[in-house]
């Protein structure tokens, strides 16, 4: 089990790969900072931050939280008000965390080739190849 414990603005949040997080509306994608690492067997902590983790956010949706009361009261003089809030807010995703060593979390690498070194080396193995099979024949022939 992966996690990390993040700060995203004012606020620490733990978060696993796939978790939806609930912040105060953000005009612009937070840049996370990573506190803490953990992959089930080694916990690594930073001094402030880990710069070796790097977590990739994704923005859902801005959206408005779940109505809340205001109530106020007071007693025998018949005074009472009611107030209702939604905040504001963003929810984002933890799309992958990703160590400084690996690309790809969870999945094989994508392997490229240079396929002109290859050649090159390929062709410069078979002339020197040729030229000592052309002087083994001198030799056998004489």
């Amino acid at each position: 089990m992966t996690y990390v414990v993040l700060k995203l603005g004012q606020t620490q949040i733990i978060a696993q790969k796939g978790d939806i997080i609930k912040l105060d509306r953000q005009a612009k994608m937070p840049k996370p900072e990573v506190l803490l690492f953990s992959d089930g067997k080694n916990t690594r902590m930073g001094f402030p931050f880990l710069l070796d983790i790097t977590v990739k956010l994704s923005k859902v949706e801005d959206a408005l939280d779940d109505k809340i009361r205001v109530g106020r009261f007071k007693s025998k003089s018949r005074y009472n008000k009611l107030k209702g809030h939604r905040q504001p807010i963003t929810l984002i995703k933890v799309e992958d965390i990703l160590e400084k060593g690996t690309e790809k979390s969870g999945e094989e690498k994508e392997v490229k080739t240079p396929v002109k070194e290859i050649a090159v080396k390929q062709k410069k193995s078979e002339t020197v190849k040729v030229k000592k099979e052309v002087k083994l024949k001198k030799v056998v022939k004489k």
